[in-house]
Protein backbone atom coordinates (compact mmCIF):
# COMPACT_ATOMS: atom_id res chain seq x y z
CA UNK A 1 0.00 0.00 0.00
CA UNK A 2 1.56 3.35 -1.09
CA UNK A 3 0.69 6.47 1.03
CA UNK A 4 2.08 9.94 0.29
CA UNK A 5 3.60 12.18 2.97
CA UNK A 6 0.53 14.51 2.84
CA UNK A 7 -1.75 11.52 3.38
CA UNK A 8 0.32 10.34 6.33
CA UNK A 9 -0.01 13.83 7.90
CA UNK A 10 -3.76 13.84 7.35
CA UNK A 11 -4.05 10.47 9.09
CA UNK A 12 -1.94 11.68 11.98
CA UNK A 13 -4.19 14.66 12.52
CA UNK A 14 -7.32 12.52 12.32
CA UNK A 15 -5.95 9.90 14.74
CA UNK A 16 -4.37 11.49 17.78
CA UNK A 17 -2.59 8.95 19.93
CA UNK A 18 -4.96 9.54 22.86
CA UNK A 19 -8.19 8.89 20.85
CA UNK A 20 -10.02 5.75 19.80
CA UNK A 21 -10.15 5.35 16.01
CA UNK A 22 -13.53 4.88 14.35
CA UNK A 23 -12.65 2.98 11.14
CA UNK A 24 -15.69 4.20 9.22
CA UNK A 25 -15.08 7.83 10.24
CA UNK A 26 -11.44 7.31 9.37
CA UNK A 27 -12.26 6.26 5.86
CA UNK A 28 -14.68 9.22 5.38
CA UNK A 29 -12.14 11.67 6.72
CA UNK A 30 -9.39 10.09 4.65
CA UNK A 31 -11.47 10.47 1.50
CA UNK A 32 -12.36 14.08 2.54
CA UNK A 33 -8.73 14.78 3.22
CA UNK A 34 -7.73 13.70 -0.22
CA UNK A 35 -6.44 10.17 0.61
CA UNK A 36 -6.47 7.96 -2.48
CA UNK A 37 -5.77 4.30 -3.24
CA UNK A 38 -2.16 3.44 -3.89
CA UNK A 39 -0.20 0.38 -5.10
CA UNK A 40 -1.59 -2.63 -3.28
CA UNK A 41 -4.40 -0.62 -1.56
CA UNK A 42 -7.93 -0.20 -2.83
CA UNK A 43 -10.62 2.18 -1.37
CA UNK A 44 -14.00 1.57 -2.87
CA UNK A 45 -17.36 2.65 -1.45
CA UNK A 46 -15.90 3.14 1.97
CA UNK A 47 -14.05 -0.15 2.01
CA UNK A 48 -10.26 -0.41 2.26
CA UNK A 49 -8.89 -3.64 0.77
CA UNK A 50 -5.54 -5.07 -0.35
CA UNK A 51 -5.15 -5.73 -4.04
CA UNK A 52 -4.02 -9.15 -5.35
CA UNK A 53 -0.23 -9.15 -5.05
CA UNK A 54 -0.37 -6.15 -2.75
CA UNK A 55 1.72 -7.89 -0.06
CA UNK A 56 5.26 -8.94 -1.08
CA UNK A 57 8.32 -10.09 0.88
CA UNK A 58 9.11 -6.51 2.03
CA UNK A 59 5.82 -6.41 4.01
CA UNK A 60 6.59 -9.73 5.86
CA UNK A 61 8.46 -9.54 9.10
CA UNK A 62 11.27 -12.01 9.76
CA UNK A 63 9.90 -15.42 10.95
CA UNK A 64 6.36 -14.13 10.32
CA UNK A 65 5.43 -17.32 8.38
CA UNK A 66 5.69 -20.58 10.41
CA UNK A 67 4.38 -24.15 9.90
CA UNK A 68 0.87 -23.19 10.96
CA UNK A 69 0.59 -20.80 7.99
CA UNK A 70 1.54 -23.51 5.41
CA UNK A 71 -1.19 -25.80 4.16
CA UNK A 72 -0.62 -29.56 3.88
CA UNK A 73 1.03 -30.60 0.56
CA UNK A 74 1.49 -26.89 -0.31
CA UNK A 75 5.28 -27.22 -0.90
CA UNK A 76 6.46 -29.28 -3.91
CA UNK A 77 9.92 -30.06 -5.35
CA UNK A 78 10.20 -26.83 -7.37
CA UNK A 79 10.19 -24.82 -4.12
CA UNK A 80 13.12 -26.81 -2.60
CA UNK A 81 16.51 -25.34 -3.43
CA UNK A 82 19.35 -27.55 -4.63
CA UNK A 83 21.34 -29.02 -1.70
CA UNK A 84 18.67 -27.66 0.71
CA UNK A 85 17.99 -31.13 2.20
CA UNK A 86 20.86 -32.52 4.30
CA UNK A 87 21.23 -35.84 6.14
CA UNK A 88 19.86 -34.22 9.32
CA UNK A 89 16.54 -33.67 7.51
CA UNK A 90 16.24 -37.37 6.44
CA UNK A 91 14.50 -39.58 9.01
CA UNK A 92 15.81 -43.03 9.91
CA UNK A 93 14.62 -45.68 7.38
CA UNK A 94 13.12 -42.92 5.20
CA UNK A 95 15.03 -44.13 2.11
CA UNK A 96 14.20 -47.67 0.89
CA UNK A 97 14.65 -49.42 -2.47
CA UNK A 98 11.71 -47.49 -3.95
CA UNK A 99 13.73 -44.27 -3.56
CA UNK A 100 16.87 -45.67 -5.32
CA UNK A 101 16.87 -45.41 -9.10
CA UNK A 102 17.91 -48.36 -11.27
CA UNK A 103 21.68 -48.34 -11.77
CA UNK A 104 22.13 -45.59 -9.17
CA UNK A 105 24.44 -47.62 -6.89
CA UNK A 106 27.90 -48.09 -8.43
CA UNK A 107 31.09 -49.71 -7.21
CA UNK A 108 32.35 -46.32 -6.02
CA UNK A 109 29.43 -46.11 -3.53
CA UNK A 110 30.28 -49.43 -1.85
CA UNK A 111 32.55 -49.92 1.14
CA UNK A 112 36.00 -51.31 0.45
CA UNK A 113 35.93 -55.12 0.27
CA UNK A 114 32.44 -55.36 -1.21
CA UNK A 115 32.75 -56.62 -4.79
CA UNK A 116 30.19 -55.76 -7.43
CA UNK A 117 29.68 -58.92 -9.55
CA UNK A 118 27.84 -58.69 -12.81
CA UNK A 119 25.73 -61.25 -14.61
CA UNK A 120 27.87 -64.06 -16.15
CA UNK A 121 29.43 -63.13 -19.48
CA UNK A 122 27.94 -59.63 -19.56
CA UNK A 123 30.03 -56.48 -19.68
CA UNK A 124 32.33 -56.18 -16.67
CA UNK A 125 31.73 -53.73 -13.86
CA UNK A 126 34.84 -54.38 -11.81
CA UNK A 127 36.31 -57.01 -14.11
CA UNK A 128 35.09 -60.12 -12.34
CA UNK A 129 32.54 -62.69 -13.49
CA UNK A 130 30.50 -65.18 -11.52
CA UNK A 131 30.00 -68.61 -13.10
CA UNK A 132 27.60 -71.05 -11.43
CA UNK A 133 26.71 -74.64 -12.26
CA UNK A 134 25.47 -77.72 -10.43
CA UNK A 135 27.57 -80.73 -11.42
CA UNK A 136 27.66 -84.40 -10.47
CA UNK A 137 30.95 -85.73 -9.12
CA UNK A 138 32.41 -88.55 -11.14
CA UNK A 139 32.32 -91.10 -8.34
CA UNK A 140 36.04 -91.48 -8.96
CA UNK A 141 38.74 -88.86 -8.46
CA UNK A 142 39.24 -86.40 -9.95
CA UNK A 143 36.27 -84.63 -11.48
CA UNK A 144 37.68 -82.31 -14.17
CA UNK A 145 36.07 -78.88 -14.55
CA UNK A 146 36.71 -76.76 -17.65
CA UNK A 147 36.01 -73.01 -17.54
CA UNK A 148 35.06 -72.67 -21.21
CA UNK A 149 32.60 -74.73 -23.20
CA UNK A 150 30.17 -77.51 -22.37
CA UNK A 151 30.48 -80.95 -20.78
CA UNK A 152 32.49 -83.51 -22.73
CA UNK A 153 33.12 -87.25 -22.50
CA UNK A 154 36.09 -89.21 -21.18
CA UNK A 155 38.35 -90.38 -24.01
CA UNK A 156 41.59 -92.35 -24.40
CA UNK A 157 43.79 -92.80 -27.48
CA UNK A 158 46.15 -95.76 -27.75
CA UNK A 159 49.81 -95.05 -28.44
CA UNK A 160 50.43 -97.92 -30.89
CA UNK A 161 49.58 -98.08 -34.58
CA UNK A 162 47.88 -101.13 -36.08
CA UNK A 163 47.86 -103.69 -37.43
CA UNK A 164 48.28 -105.53 -34.13
CA UNK A 165 49.53 -109.04 -33.42
CA UNK A 166 46.93 -110.46 -31.03
CA UNK A 167 47.28 -113.61 -28.98
CA UNK A 168 44.38 -115.95 -28.29
CA UNK A 169 43.52 -115.83 -24.58
CA UNK A 170 45.09 -112.43 -23.91
CA UNK A 171 42.86 -109.73 -22.44
CA UNK A 172 42.07 -106.04 -22.66
CA UNK A 173 40.05 -104.59 -19.75
CA UNK A 174 38.31 -101.24 -19.43
CA UNK A 175 36.02 -99.78 -16.77
CA UNK A 176 33.63 -97.22 -18.33
CA UNK A 177 31.78 -94.67 -16.19
CA UNK A 178 32.62 -96.56 -13.00
CA UNK A 179 30.27 -99.38 -13.99
CA UNK A 180 32.82 -102.16 -13.44
CA UNK A 181 35.56 -103.82 -15.49
CA UNK A 182 34.62 -105.04 -18.96
CA UNK A 183 37.17 -107.64 -20.21
CA UNK A 184 37.77 -108.58 -23.83
CA UNK A 185 39.44 -111.97 -24.12
CA UNK A 186 40.95 -112.45 -27.57
CA UNK A 187 39.41 -115.44 -29.31
CA UNK A 188 40.27 -117.26 -32.51
CA UNK A 189 40.79 -120.62 -34.18
CA UNK A 190 43.04 -121.58 -37.07
CA UNK A 191 42.08 -122.77 -40.52
CA UNK A 192 42.73 -126.48 -41.02
CA UNK A 193 42.77 -129.12 -43.75
CA UNK A 194 41.95 -132.61 -42.40
CA UNK A 195 42.88 -135.58 -44.58
CA UNK A 196 40.81 -138.69 -45.02
CA UNK A 197 41.44 -142.06 -43.46
CA UNK A 198 43.14 -144.89 -45.35
CA UNK A 199 46.20 -142.77 -46.08
CA UNK A 200 49.69 -144.21 -46.65
CA UNK A 201 51.94 -144.43 -43.62
CA UNK A 202 55.05 -145.44 -45.59
CA UNK A 203 56.14 -143.26 -48.50
CA UNK A 204 59.74 -144.49 -48.85
CA UNK A 205 59.03 -146.32 -52.12
CA UNK A 206 56.79 -143.62 -53.65
CA UNK A 207 57.95 -141.49 -56.56
CA UNK A 208 55.03 -139.06 -56.25
CA UNK A 209 56.39 -136.26 -54.09
CA UNK A 210 54.32 -133.11 -54.80
CA UNK A 211 51.11 -131.26 -53.91
CA UNK A 212 49.94 -127.63 -54.09
CA UNK A 213 48.83 -125.43 -51.18
CA UNK A 214 47.34 -122.01 -50.37
CA UNK A 215 47.35 -120.69 -46.79
CA UNK A 216 45.49 -117.72 -45.27
CA UNK A 217 45.49 -114.71 -47.59
CA UNK A 218 47.84 -116.17 -50.19
CA UNK A 219 46.40 -115.45 -53.63
CA UNK A 220 48.15 -118.17 -55.66
CA UNK A 221 48.88 -121.83 -55.31
CA UNK A 222 52.39 -122.81 -54.21
CA UNK A 223 53.92 -126.21 -55.04
CA UNK A 224 55.38 -128.35 -52.26
CA UNK A 225 58.05 -131.01 -52.98
CA UNK A 226 58.77 -133.66 -50.33
CA UNK A 227 61.73 -136.00 -49.81
CA UNK A 228 60.36 -139.34 -48.66
CA UNK A 229 63.66 -140.90 -47.66
CA UNK A 230 63.14 -142.64 -44.32
CA UNK A 231 59.45 -141.64 -44.15
CA UNK A 232 58.09 -145.01 -43.07
CA UNK A 233 55.59 -143.83 -40.48
CA UNK A 234 52.75 -141.38 -40.27
CA UNK A 235 54.70 -139.15 -37.88
CA UNK A 236 57.80 -139.06 -40.15
CA UNK A 237 55.68 -138.38 -43.22
CA UNK A 238 53.94 -135.49 -41.40
CA UNK A 239 57.29 -134.07 -40.31
CA UNK A 240 58.61 -134.13 -43.91
CA UNK A 241 55.44 -132.43 -45.20
CA UNK A 242 55.87 -129.66 -42.60
CA UNK A 243 59.51 -129.09 -43.53
CA UNK A 244 58.65 -128.84 -47.22
CA UNK A 245 55.74 -126.46 -46.63
CA UNK A 246 57.73 -124.13 -44.36
CA UNK A 247 60.46 -123.92 -46.97
CA UNK A 248 58.07 -121.79 -48.99
CA UNK A 249 58.52 -119.05 -46.36
CA UNK A 250 56.09 -116.15 -45.81
CA UNK A 251 52.70 -117.26 -44.51
CA UNK A 252 53.90 -120.87 -44.75
CA UNK A 253 56.77 -120.56 -42.29
CA UNK A 254 54.78 -121.64 -39.22
CA UNK A 255 52.28 -124.06 -40.77
CA UNK A 256 52.07 -127.32 -38.80
CA UNK A 257 51.42 -130.88 -40.01
CA UNK A 258 50.49 -133.76 -37.73
CA UNK A 259 49.50 -137.39 -38.08
CA UNK A 260 46.38 -138.10 -36.02
CA UNK A 261 45.73 -141.83 -35.64
CA UNK A 262 44.82 -142.53 -39.26
CA UNK A 263 44.92 -139.20 -41.13
CA UNK A 264 47.03 -136.10 -41.71
CA UNK A 265 46.10 -132.63 -40.39
CA UNK A 266 47.60 -129.45 -41.88
CA UNK A 267 46.97 -126.30 -39.79
CA UNK A 268 47.57 -122.58 -40.45
CA UNK A 269 49.77 -120.70 -38.03
CA UNK A 270 47.31 -117.82 -37.87
CA UNK A 271 43.89 -117.40 -36.29
CA UNK A 272 40.79 -115.60 -37.45
CA UNK A 273 38.12 -115.71 -40.05
CA UNK A 274 40.72 -115.39 -42.80
CA UNK A 275 42.81 -118.32 -41.59
CA UNK A 276 42.61 -121.27 -43.99
CA UNK A 277 44.50 -124.17 -45.56
CA UNK A 278 43.61 -125.33 -49.08
CA UNK A 279 45.39 -128.32 -50.72
CA UNK A 280 45.06 -129.67 -54.25
CA UNK A 281 46.94 -131.94 -56.66
CA UNK A 282 50.23 -130.99 -58.21
CA UNK A 283 50.30 -130.82 -61.99
CA UNK A 284 52.81 -133.70 -62.04
CA UNK A 285 53.97 -136.34 -59.52
CA UNK A 286 51.08 -135.51 -57.21
CA UNK A 287 50.97 -137.45 -53.93
CA UNK A 288 47.59 -136.21 -52.73
CA UNK A 289 45.93 -139.52 -53.55
CA UNK A 290 48.41 -141.58 -51.49
CA UNK A 291 48.19 -139.20 -48.52
CA UNK A 292 44.42 -138.70 -48.85
CA UNK A 293 44.83 -134.91 -48.64
CA UNK A 294 43.01 -132.25 -50.67
CA UNK A 295 39.29 -132.05 -51.18
CA UNK A 296 39.42 -134.29 -54.23
CA UNK A 297 40.41 -137.23 -52.06
CA UNK A 298 38.03 -137.04 -49.12
CA UNK A 299 39.76 -134.31 -47.09
CA UNK A 300 37.77 -131.57 -45.36
CA UNK A 301 38.78 -127.95 -45.04
CA UNK A 302 37.52 -125.47 -42.45
CA UNK A 303 38.29 -121.77 -42.19
CA UNK A 304 39.28 -120.32 -38.86
CA UNK A 305 37.19 -118.13 -36.58
CA UNK A 306 38.03 -115.19 -34.33
CA UNK A 307 37.95 -111.53 -33.44
CA UNK A 308 39.68 -110.42 -36.64
CA UNK A 309 40.30 -111.66 -40.13
CA UNK A 310 43.83 -112.57 -39.04
CA UNK A 311 44.92 -112.15 -35.43
CA UNK A 312 48.48 -111.64 -36.65
CA UNK A 313 47.38 -108.43 -38.40
CA UNK A 314 44.30 -107.18 -36.56
CA UNK A 315 43.29 -103.69 -37.59
CA UNK A 316 42.45 -100.84 -35.22
CA UNK A 317 38.86 -100.93 -36.50
CA UNK A 318 38.52 -104.66 -35.73
CA UNK A 319 39.85 -104.20 -32.20
CA UNK A 320 37.72 -101.11 -31.57
CA UNK A 321 34.61 -103.02 -32.60
CA UNK A 322 35.35 -105.84 -30.14
CA UNK A 323 35.89 -103.36 -27.29
CA UNK A 324 32.71 -101.44 -28.10
CA UNK A 325 30.76 -104.69 -28.07
CA UNK A 326 31.66 -105.19 -24.39
CA UNK A 327 28.91 -102.70 -23.50
CA UNK A 328 27.47 -100.62 -26.32
CA UNK A 329 25.59 -98.48 -23.79
CA UNK A 330 28.81 -97.34 -22.11
CA UNK A 331 31.61 -97.42 -24.69
CA UNK A 332 31.94 -95.95 -28.16
CA UNK A 333 35.19 -96.75 -29.96
CA UNK A 334 36.76 -95.99 -33.32
CA UNK A 335 39.93 -96.30 -35.32
CA UNK A 336 41.82 -93.02 -35.48
CA UNK A 337 44.82 -92.81 -37.80
CA UNK A 338 45.61 -96.47 -37.18
CA UNK A 339 45.23 -96.20 -33.39
CA UNK A 340 42.34 -97.19 -31.12
CA UNK A 341 40.18 -94.39 -29.70
CA UNK A 342 38.02 -95.19 -26.66
CA UNK A 343 35.11 -92.87 -25.82
CA UNK A 344 32.81 -93.13 -22.84
CA UNK A 345 29.14 -92.63 -23.63
CA UNK A 346 27.82 -89.71 -21.61
CA UNK A 347 29.53 -86.45 -20.68
CA UNK A 348 30.54 -84.51 -17.62
CA UNK A 349 31.62 -85.74 -14.23
CA UNK A 350 29.88 -89.10 -14.60
CA UNK A 351 31.95 -89.93 -17.70
CA UNK A 352 35.14 -91.93 -17.10
CA UNK A 353 37.45 -94.57 -18.60
CA UNK A 354 39.97 -96.61 -16.60
CA UNK A 355 42.11 -99.30 -18.25
CA UNK A 356 42.50 -102.54 -16.28
CA UNK A 357 45.45 -104.90 -15.98
CA UNK A 358 45.03 -106.69 -19.30
CA UNK A 359 47.68 -108.82 -21.00
CA UNK A 360 47.04 -107.19 -24.39
CA UNK A 361 47.48 -103.60 -23.12
CA UNK A 362 50.99 -103.02 -24.45
CA UNK A 363 50.15 -104.39 -27.90
CA UNK A 364 47.17 -102.02 -28.24
CA UNK A 365 49.02 -99.02 -26.79
CA UNK A 366 47.48 -98.68 -23.32
CA UNK A 367 48.77 -99.07 -19.77
CA UNK A 368 47.30 -100.47 -16.58
CA UNK A 369 45.25 -97.84 -14.68
CA UNK A 370 45.49 -95.37 -17.56
CA UNK A 371 42.46 -93.14 -17.06
CA UNK A 372 40.52 -90.17 -18.31
CA UNK A 373 37.50 -88.38 -16.87
CA UNK A 374 34.91 -86.28 -18.66
CA UNK A 375 35.23 -82.54 -18.26
CA UNK A 376 32.44 -80.52 -16.69
CA UNK A 377 32.09 -77.32 -18.74
CA UNK A 378 31.16 -74.15 -16.85
CA UNK A 379 29.92 -72.63 -20.11
CA UNK A 380 32.12 -69.52 -20.29
CA UNK A 381 33.19 -68.16 -23.66
CA UNK A 382 36.86 -67.97 -22.63
CA UNK A 383 39.35 -69.44 -20.19
CA UNK A 384 40.27 -67.44 -17.08
CA UNK A 385 42.81 -64.64 -17.41
CA UNK A 386 44.99 -66.31 -14.75
CA UNK A 387 44.79 -69.00 -12.07
CA UNK A 388 44.01 -66.67 -9.15
CA UNK A 389 40.25 -67.05 -9.44
CA UNK A 390 38.10 -68.29 -6.54
CA UNK A 391 36.21 -71.60 -6.52
CA UNK A 392 33.49 -72.42 -3.97
CA UNK A 393 31.96 -75.91 -3.67
CA UNK A 394 28.73 -76.86 -1.88
CA UNK A 395 27.61 -80.53 -1.80
CA UNK A 396 23.87 -80.95 -2.42
CA UNK A 397 22.66 -84.04 -0.56
CA UNK A 398 19.82 -85.01 1.74
CA UNK A 399 22.05 -87.50 3.54
CA UNK A 400 24.35 -85.78 6.05
CA UNK A 401 27.94 -86.92 5.72
CA UNK A 402 27.58 -88.01 2.12
CA UNK A 403 30.93 -86.41 1.38
CA UNK A 404 33.63 -86.12 4.01
CA UNK A 405 35.77 -83.52 2.24
CA UNK A 406 35.82 -82.02 -1.22
CA UNK A 407 38.62 -79.80 -2.44
CA UNK A 408 39.96 -78.01 -5.50
CA UNK A 409 43.33 -78.92 -7.02
CA UNK A 410 45.40 -78.11 -10.10
CA UNK A 411 43.86 -74.72 -10.84
CA UNK A 412 44.87 -73.42 -14.27
CA UNK A 413 43.45 -70.88 -16.68
CA UNK A 414 41.55 -73.65 -18.45
CA UNK A 415 40.00 -75.25 -15.37
CA UNK A 416 40.59 -77.25 -12.20
CA UNK A 417 40.09 -80.68 -10.58
CA UNK A 418 37.71 -81.59 -7.76
CA UNK A 419 38.73 -84.37 -5.38
CA UNK A 420 36.39 -86.00 -2.88
CA UNK A 421 37.69 -87.85 0.18
CA UNK A 422 34.91 -90.38 -0.33
CA UNK A 423 34.39 -90.67 -4.07
CA UNK A 424 30.63 -90.68 -4.56
CA UNK A 425 28.50 -89.45 -7.45
CA UNK A 426 26.55 -86.62 -5.77
CA UNK A 427 25.56 -83.17 -7.05
CA UNK A 428 27.74 -80.21 -6.07
CA UNK A 429 27.06 -76.50 -6.58
CA UNK A 430 30.14 -74.87 -8.11
CA UNK A 431 30.76 -71.10 -8.05
CA UNK A 432 33.72 -69.59 -9.87
CA UNK A 433 34.59 -65.91 -9.40
CA UNK A 434 37.36 -64.30 -11.38
CA UNK A 435 38.43 -62.42 -14.49
CA UNK A 436 37.94 -64.07 -17.87
CA UNK A 437 40.54 -63.83 -20.61
CA UNK A 438 39.57 -61.81 -23.68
Amino acid sequence: MAISDAQKEALRRMCPASQTVDLGQLIQDAEAGGMTAGTGLDITDGVISIDDGGVDTTQLAADAVDGTKIADDAIDTEHIADDAVETAQIADSAVDTDQIADGAVTAGKLDAGIALVENPLSGPAVGEKLLRKQIVLAGANPTNVAIAGADDAATLLGSEDGPFVLTVGNTFIVNPNGEGEKPWTVAGTAGVSTGDTGCSEDMTAETDTKFRIKVDDAADWSEVTCDWAGCNSGALIAAQMQIAIRALLGVYELVTVAFSTDHYVVTSADFGTGSKVNITEALTLSCTEELKIGNNFGASEAAGTGDAVLLSAATAAECAAKIAALDAALINTAAEAGKIRLNAIGAGGASSLVVGDGTENAVLGFTNLQADYGDVGMGAGHDMADATYTVMLTPVTDAPGGVDTISVHNKAVGGFDIYAETAVAIPVDVLVIGVLAT
